[in-house]
């Protein structure tokens, strides 16, 4: 990519060079007499493309007629790195970033350059119903000699296609959030309230100080899913944070007993938020100080919970002795040996079903589940203090 690129700049830097030097009237890929001649102007409509860098620079003329009045870093471009369009919504969950397309320079708009956008795509799902917010991040390469900026937004637009539908062209909005650091909230005003399969496409014309670029592209097979389908998802990150708190306030049932549950990661469906939980310690969530569960050796322990819309899919349980545990608690990656792992299976009323360890003692177990909630998906875990006691036996009958 760098070497294409730089070879563009190259090219890019020889055309300009070349634009300067040859008449102003000249539009033609070669003189009268066959040899190459200046650039190629923009073309009209119906003539064809824009020339790339693939064609070979023309060579300057000995006599320019033009002054060359573009200053030395808008030319001294030998590690120009073509700039990056970043765009992230804050509804939904899509991810582009793509080059321009088109390339003018300022202080030549008679000359345009074709450029290969390079697109890179995550496809996933957009909000129906609600306006969409995008953080637009124009980002170029560190390697670009001078200062380029400010930067300044001049249009986007915003095309929906619906399946089997026409095109709908969506409002937009471009507020300047930081400036120097080329970032700008964009927000694509009334997202149809649809359940669809749909095309995005999005456009952005930027200019720094030496160049005018416009940048395409369009995310295909995107779900477009309507208010009835996110019914009871809240659509910013702190009503997510407070709804999914909320819907594990629910206890565990295990026995007799309950035990609480925490989530060391989460996925939100319908907005780009992740926990991921990288290296989380089986002591997160632990409270050493609660009381434990007790139960027999061998003893099965009924594990359920009743929290409708928050299904837990499969359990792993694992235990370990309180004392390696606890000498462990603090050590990463943890080299614990477990006394117990089993994966129950899932019973038709939503339980499991958890055998106690054979031997008595003191032990903490962890107790992982992948669930499906309305608003998101992910893992939480209950881990909990486990007892396992011989029962008390029977006094022995007196005899009279």
């Amino acid at each position: 990519m760098t070497v294409m690129r730089r070879a563009l700049a190259l090219g890019l830097v020889s055309t300009v060079l070349a634009a300067c030097a040859a008449p102003a009237t000249s539009t033609e890929g070669s003189s009268a007499d066959g040899s190459a001649g200046g650039p190629t102007s923009v073309p009209s409509e119906g003539t064809s493309a824009f020339p790339t860098s693939s064609a070979t620079p023309a060579p300057l003329s000995p006599q320019p007629s033009l002054p060359l009045t573009i200053e030395t870093s808008c030319t001294d471009l030998y590690d120009f790195d073509v700039p990056r369009v970043e765009v992230n919504p804050k509804i939904g969950r899509f991810y582009a970033e793509f080059g321009p397309h088109r390339l003018v320079p300022r202080e030549h708009s008679d000359v345009a350059f074709d450029v290969d956008p390079d697109p890179e795509i995550q496809r996933g799902l957009v909000v129906g119903g609600y306006d969409l917010p995008l953080e637009a991040w124009v980002w170029y390469s560190y390697d670009v000699p001078g200062s380029l900026g400010p930067l300044e937004i001049l249009g986007a637009t915003t095309t929906v296609h619906p399946d089997g539908s026409d095109p709908i062209d969506l409002d937009v909005d471009i507020q300047a959030r930081d400036v120097d650091a080329a970032l700008w909230d964009v927000t694509v005003h009334d997202v149809p309230n649809l359940d669809a399969r749909v095309s995005l496409e999005l456009s952005i014309t930027w200019r720094d100080r030496c160049f005018t670029y416009s940048a395409r592209t369009t995310i295909d097979r995107l779900r477009l899913v309507s208010t009835a389908t996110t019914a009871g998802c809240r659509m910013t990150e702190r009503q997510y944070d407070d709804d999914f708190s909320a819907a594990l306030k629910t206890p565990l049932q295990v026995g007799s007993r309950t035990a609480r549950l925490v989530s060391p990661w989460s996925r939100a469906t319908y907005l780009p938020i992740d926990y991921p939980g990288i290296d989380v310690h089986p002591a997160f969530g632990w409270d050493p100080d609660a009381a434990p569960i007790v139960a027999a050796p061998d003893e099965v322990l009924v594990v359920l919970r009743d929290a409708p819309g928050f299904e837990l899919l499969d359990m792993a349980a694992v235990a370990w002795t309180r004392k390696d545990f606890v000498d462990q608690s603090d050590v990463w990656p943890p080299k614990l040996d477990p006394v117990l792992f089993r994966s129950p299976e899932r019973q038709s009323d939503g339980s499991f079903r958890l055998k106690a360890p054979s031997e008595p003692g003191r032990y903490v177990v962890t107790l992982s589940f992948p669930f499906e909630w309305t608003c998101g998906t992910g893992s939480v875990w209950s881990v909990f203090s486990l007892d396992v006691v011989e029962p008390a036996s029977a006094p022995a009958e007196q005899i009279g």
